[in-house]
């Protein structure tokens, strides 16, 4: 109950975008343009007609009335030109990096189920440390997994050992797009998905990799992978938890999409491009498509 209390009060701010430190600037920012509002208003209002109490205090308080108009000047400028299109770009991005995430989250649940599944678990088992390390104990770099991909083995079904390197490779595919907007994201992000670089396995995993391929540590199992293997799970965890309580839903798939359902279409897609049996029979390219006639004021 109190969770759903923080989160919508979370929501209500429009705050969810910013980090910890950027919220007290931009509170700060607030209150020093409303108390030198207040100081200008009280300097022009209320203070116009009262004698200056000790000497030099008249020019002592035009100062200060210049220092705080210059303040709310430079505060609205902030505002319009800084504050308000950033705070449209963030949540633009925003939009699009709830699916990024998603990627990032769905890359290790796919990994863990290949890897259970290998093992000869279910591939919805939880992501324990006992059962992860199990799982890791029970299968080795050439076990056969369910996965088809390309790869160099010729075995039918891909080997663990390259079906956790094509899971390493999508991930940091999509870490590498979500520190692209690094600029827009909360620190909090940043912080995790550079964890996932650094924290996660893919380091130890770059390590064993060629020990495993050119079979220099014999018939080893992969248990000792499985604390690196946990430890990135933990982090894309919190990286999911980011995602379900700030980030906005979402979008529902567009209806007109046909893919995944048994629907029909009558649309014809970029009609204006083919040739309709005109011409030389070359479709027309882009910028050369007839347009109306538009009558010329003079």
């Amino acid at each position: 109950m109190r969770d759903g209390i923080k989160r919508r009060w979370r929501r209500a701010t429009q705050l969810t975008y910013l980090s910890p430190f950027e919220r007290t600037l931009n509170r700060s920012l607030w209150a020093l343009a409303c108390i030198a509002l207040a100081y200008c208003l009280a300097q022009h209002v209320l203070l116009a007609n009262t004698p200056e109490i000790f000497p030099g205090g008249e020019r002592l308080g035009a100062v200060g009335f210049h220092l705080a108009n210059g303040y709310v000047e430079a505060f609205i400028f902030y505002l319009l030109v800084v504050r308000l299109p950033l705070r449209r770009d963030r949540q633009n991005i925003y939009k699009n990096l709830e699916p990024l995430i998603a990627r990032v989250v769905g890359e290790a649940t796919n990994l863990m189920g290949t890897l259970h599944q290998a093992a000869g678990f279910d591939s919805h088992r939880e992501n324990s440390l006992a059962n992860v390390q199990e799982t890791c104990s029970k299968i080795g770099p050439q076990t056969p997994t369910n996965m088809l991909i390309a790869s160099a083995s010729p075995a039918a079904h891909t080997p663990v050992l390259d079906a956790i390197h094509f899971h390493m490779d999508r991930a940091r595919q999509v870490n590498r797009e979500i520190l692209d907007l690094s600029s827009f994201v909360a620190s909090e992000v940043i912080c995790l998905v550079n964890d996932i670089e650094s924290q996660g396995y893919f380091r130890a995993f770059e390590f064993v990799y060629p020990l495993f391929k050119a079979d220099q540590l014999g018939k080893s199992d992969l248990s000792i992978l499985s604390r690196h293997i946990f430890d990135y799970l933990l982090i894309v965890d919190r990286l999911d938890a980011y995602r379900r309580d700030f980030l906005p839903e979402p979008e529902p798939r567009p209806e007109y999409l046909i893919s995944g359902s048994m629907r029909d279409s009558d649309e014809v897609p970029l009609r204006h491009f083919s040739t309709s049996g005109r011409g030389n029979g070359m479709p027309t390219m882009p910028g050369q498509e007839r347009r109306a006639s538009r009558a010329v004021k003079v």
